[in-house]
């Protein structure tokens, strides 16, 4: 793995499988806050690595656009505090992940998810598809 990032608590890293992903170096428990993004940038528009906090403003963030997709993610979004909170436990060396759509009205990109969960939607695109 390329690390990309790096802190006390989290990586981005480079990995064949994910492409860029946000790793853990600590144990989080269900609840806790990961980490906030209200420190990134406020942009009018959507680039890959943004994300949506409301109706066309997008937020550019160091770990938060490197979040992995799952449609059983291991955090949630609370766009209003503009954290990452654990949905459930998370161990030091897991990647952290969220649904895409949770935030998302458009993706920049559509995908074919590939995220394994047996709640697998298989095609992610946004909440309000087109």
């Amino acid at each position: 793995m390329v690390v990309l990032y790096s802190d006390d608590c989290f990586s981005v890293v480079e990995t064949e499988k994910y492409g860029m992903a946000v790793v853990c170096h600590k144990n989080f428990k269900k609840g806790e806050v990961l980490f906030s993004f209200s420190d990134g940038t406020t942009l009018d528009y959507q680039t890959q690595h943004t994300l949506q906090v409301c109706d066309g403003v997008y937020i550019d963030h160091p770990l938060a656009g490197y979040v992995q997709h799952s449609c059983d993610p291991n955090c949630w979004v609370i766009p209003d505090s503009q954290q990452f909170v654990c949905r459930k436990e998370i161990i030091a060396g897991d990647f952290i992940s969220m649904d895409y759509e949770q935030t998302e009205d458009l993706l920049f990109k559509d995908f074919q998810c590939g995220c394994g969960s047996p709640v697998c939607r298989g095609y992610i695109s946004g909440r309000k598809v087109i």
